[in-house]
């Protein structure tokens, strides 16, 4: 899978910031980060441009800003992720108009997002649920029973590789 997203990731901490994270990864992997590390410890989005997402997730004392960024039609899997987030209930992986939903929203954003706040433990329920949803894994019955014992990371790596065209024997031979 071509790494076609960059995520940034700051640390603000009292008067310093320390940038300690920047990579370029997969579609899949972004959604994954922006799931399960940054909503899954309650993160919320600051900003979206049609090359970016911010997102401010606050870590003890500390504020991590990260940015995940790359050309607009390269955003439409994470624009997807946002808007599943604050509609958790209708997610769906490709809801009719997010991008221009998200888009053309974001003056009203940030009071829709502080009334969908939720804890940090709640958050990683609903990430964790959120990303089976959208990453359904098609395959065979011995595949999806293994798979449902694997973490987030492992399920959304056998995800982009049956993306990429791995047989079920493949995906068993990596599991088993």
């Amino acid at each position: 899978m071509k790494k076609v997203i960059t995520v940034k990731t700051a640390r603000h901490e009292g008067k310093h910031v320390y940038n300690f994270k920047d990579e370029a990864c997969s579609k899949y992997w972004a959604a994954y980060k922006l799931l399960m590390y940054e909503f899954g410890y309650g993160g919320k989005v600051t900003d979206i441009t049609d090359t970016a997402i911010v997102v401010e997730t606050s870590v003890g004392s500390k504020v991590d800003i990260t940015t995940f960024t790359a050309p607009h039609a390269e955003m439409q899997l994470l624009y997807s992720v946002v808007y599943c987030w604050y509609n958790f209930d209708n997610a769906t992986l490709d809801p009719a108009g997010v991008s221009s939903y998200i888009l053309g929203g974001i003056d009203e954003l940030p009071t829709f997002i502080a009334a969908n706040a939720t804890s940090v433990f709640s958050a990683e329920r609903k990430a964790s649920s959120l990303l089976k949803k959208m990453f359904p894994i098609d395959a065979s019955n011995e595949v999806r029973e293994l798979v449902a014992t694997l973490s987030g990371g492992d399920r959304t790596a056998v995800y982009e590789l049956l993306k990429d065209g791995a047989s079920d024997s493949d995906i068993l031979s990596v599991l088993k």
